[in-house]
């Protein structure tokens, strides 16, 4: 009978240990998951500012455009007016 108690009781040891290890990968498991979901969302964040940037980029090359379109036809107009008044002083 004692040897039955103590086979039982290292029977119950064992267990206890194998359910600690199973917390213990349990725990480690949740952690994994939890910076996967970090990792996630710090990706996603990251593609969400590039849009933006890409969205702003495109905006600066547009109004750069209009700013040299207007530069150009302003320039055109001055060469216009001077040639003009040659004409007239001719």
């Amino acid at each position: 009978m004692k040897l039955d108690m103590d086979l039982l009781r290292l029977d119950m040891h064992g267990m206890n240990q194998g359910m600690n290890i199973m917390r213990s990968s349990q725990d480690e498991m949740n952690i994994m998951l939890k910076e996967s979901e970090e990792s996630r969302q710090r990706i996603k964040s990251m593609d969400e500012k590039s849009s933006v940037s890409a969205i702003e980029r495109d905006n600066l090359k547009l109004e750069s455009a209009k700013i040299v379109g207007a530069l150009l036809r302003g320039a055109h107009e001055i060469l216009n007016g001077i040639a003009k008044e040659e004409a007239r002083n001719s």
